[in-house]
């Protein structure tokens, strides 16, 4: 959740443009931590992705997180995108509203 949150903040503030958060926090990530095969969409590559609708907005509340300590400091924030879906090792494991049932995590490879 943390680089959504910066990529909100920044394209939300005009700090950074969205482009520029995104590649800092995908490809440039997955290249200084030496991550194999992550990063980027390429043939070959780990399907991590998250599709984000920008004229939706989500807020935060005691109710909508999914987090198991059950708390955030995030709570009360409205940010302008909202969470379509997410993959993670090409299953779909987030579908708007849910998390769906899956065994679709994997250890990293460096």
């Amino acid at each position: 959740t943390f680089p959504r949150v910066i990529a909100h903040y920044a394209r939300d503030r005009k700090v950074i443009s969205l482009e520029t958060a995104i590649r800092k926090m995908t490809g440039l990530s997955a290249d200084r931590l030496s991550l194999k095969n992550r990063g980027y969409i390429r043939e070959g590559y780990h399907a991590d992705l998250v599709l984000i609708d920008p004229s939706r907005t989500t807020e935060v509340t005691a109710e909508s997180l999914k987090y198991k300590c059950g708390w955030s400091p995030l709570t009360g924030n409205t940010f302008h995108s909202h969470i379509d879906s997410t993959w993670i090792n090409g299953n779909l494991v987030w579908n708007g509203t849910e998390i769906l049932e899956s065994k679709a995590a994997q250890a990293l490879e460096f």
